[in-house]
């Protein structure tokens, strides 16, 4: 009869397995003596059960539940003790639940208790892809069970307080990008409004300069026209006659008038675009 125990430290996951757990690798041949039985539980106050053997070949298994269950009636003891244990195995044929030792606590856990009330709490035979099999008390894949039902709520809290964290990240990630792109509106804003001045001074500086040399052009044809009318005052028919279309007195009037005009609003315009140059150099400086 061999008694080993798998008892390293777990470090439970969500998706962690019964080959993880705390296994009793406990067998003896079934052609043993039923009292043996008795002896080892008694030994071992912990283990759950005996694997059962033929030839060091699996056979099944019996719980310390049944096994005193069935020793505390009358007559057992004297029955079975001195008798091999395949005859107790065959009179008791317990059902026994066999999982694969990848299978999912999670799953082993519901298999189980999806049990009948009377194996409910029976031990699971657990079997490697080796083909060995060992016994997981339920206590412990119960207890095992809830310790993943606090780990998974505690990292659903943390998740829950990852995602607050994230979520404020975003938030100040997408305050940062609207603040860089009105920083970057402004620069191209102020650049625009630099060059606006320049863009307007140096061809309304050109019109205000021909204004004055285009009157002083004019005054000189007037004075030209006036000249020719004092000299010459009966032209001959078809001058007579173009004279009257261009109504040349009312032009000789208006065309000063027209120039000062444009004067003044080439000198608002220039006074706008030394207004906006101060505006922004002080803008600037600011």
């Amino acid at each position: 009869m061999d008694i080993i125990r798998n008892s390293e430290q777990i470090n439970l996951q969500l998706n962690s397995t019964l080959q993880e757990l705390t296994l009793w690798e406990i067998d003896t041949e079934v052609d043993s003596l039923g009292y043996t039985l008795a002896k080892v539980f008694e030994e071992e106050p912990l283990m759950p059960g005996i694997i059962l053997t033929r030839n060091q070949s699996y056979v099944g298994m019996i719980s310390r539940r049944r096994f005193f269950e069935l020793m505390s009636r009358p007559y057992s003891l004297g029955l079975f003790a001195e008798r091999p244990i395949e005859n107790l195995y065959n009179f008791l044929q317990p059902e026994i639940s066999v999982l694969d030792e990848n299978t999912p606590i999670v799953t082993a856990t519901q298999i189980s208790l999806q049990r009948t009330p009377e194996l409910v709490y029976e031990p699971i035979v657990v079997r490697s892809e080796s083909g060995r099999h060992r016994i997981l008390d339920i206590q412990q894949l119960l207890l095992t069970y809830s310790q993943i039902q606090l780990l998974t709520l505690a990292q659903l809290k943390q998740a829950q307080e990852e995602s607050k964290i994230l979520e404020t990240d975003l938030r100040e990630i997408q305050e940062n990008y609207v603040k860089l792109v009105q920083n970057e509106k402004m620069i191209l804003l102020e650049q625009f409004l630099t060059a606006i001045p320049q863009q307007i001074n140096n061809p309304i500086n050109l019109i205000a300069g021909n204004v004055i040399r285009t009157t002083r052009y004019i005054q000189e044809l007037i004075e030209l026209i006036s000249l020719y009318q004092r000299h010459y005052p009966k032209p001959i028919a078809e001058i007579q006659t173009a004279l009257n279309k261009t109504k040349l007195d009312f032009l000789i009037a208006d065309l000063p008038k027209l120039l000062a005009s444009m004067k003044v609003s080439t000198n608002n315009i220039q006074q706008f675009v030394r207004s906006l140059r101060n505006f922004l150099s002080l803008d600037k400086s600011e």
